[in-house]
């Protein structure tokens, strides 16, 4: 081999090597970069969600006691009439969904992010769709938001979470309660209304006022769902009212 070939395959070497260097280079501390970026996603993602199921089990509280509305709509006590002088008002469960929905939007904006005060974290206006479903309830959140983690920027848009909850089997057996009234709205059926608590596996108090209207409290007998104690929901509750035809 001439001394002019072996320096060329020297120089060819050199080249070699100096090139997979900077690329061993390059991609030594992106890969570092790339696994800083997904651990503070991830972190971010477990605040939200966590913040989201509180919310949830919140407003399931809320609009439990106020009969599927956050606010009572014509009602006593707090709670909604659900049937007056033989008329039914009873909510469509898309209804609730959306008086759900539009709880947690307001409430998850007052939710802290004092856990990742290291971080730079810039929301918009959220927006919720819920689906009450039988033994849960499932949110979907578009909630976009801009993480800054030093030199790291994360665009966040939407986060699901589910909550156990029984609210469709309690919505049903009130729907139950309202048509086994509805038969005749001049009396309190009491003794169907406590076959259907049997049926439903839920039990129920009443409350009446000086008109003779009628508070009922629905409560779940399944469980208190404790591995929530922030939202201190305990038994599930669903109220509403009926108001008697003269």
């Amino acid at each position: 081999m001439k001394k002019g070939q072996l320096t060329i395959f020297v120089i060819m070497g050199l080249v070699v090597m100096i090139a997979v260097g900077l690329i061993m280079y390059e991609q030594g501390p992106r890969a570092r970069s790339d696994e800083a970026h997904t651990e503070d996603t991830n972190k971010v993602i477990g605040v939200v969600d966590d913040c989201l199921r509180s919310s949830a089990m919140r407003g399931l509280k809320v609009i439990g006691s106020h009969g599927g509305y956050r606010i009572t709509q014509n009602g006593f006590d707090n709670v909604s009439f659900f049937a007056s002088d033989g008329v039914q008002s009873v909510p469509e469960l898309s209804t609730i969904e959306s008086e759900l929905s539009r709880f947690i939007e307001e409430d998850i904006r007052t939710c802290g992010f004092g856990s990742l005060s290291e971080y730079s974290i810039v929301p918009q206006r959220p927006s919720v769709t819920t689906s009450i479903l039988d033994g849960n309830v499932h949110i979907v959140a578009a909630y976009p938001m801009t993480v800054t983690h030093g030199t790291s920027i994360t665009q966040l848009d939407s986060f699901t979470v589910s909550v156990p909850s029984n609210m469709l089997r309690l919505f049903l057996a009130s729907r139950k309660f309202v048509a086994e009234h509805m038969k005749d709205p001049r009396i309190i059926p009491m003794s169907r209304f406590l076959d259907i608590s049997l049926a439903e596996n839920v039990t129920f108090s009443t409350v009446e006022n000086d008109a003779g209207d009628l508070a009922i409290t629905l409560i779940d007998q399944g469980p208190s769902y404790s591995e929530w104690p922030e939202a201190a929901l305990g038994k599930q509750e669903f109220s509403f009212a009926l108001r008697f035809k003269q």
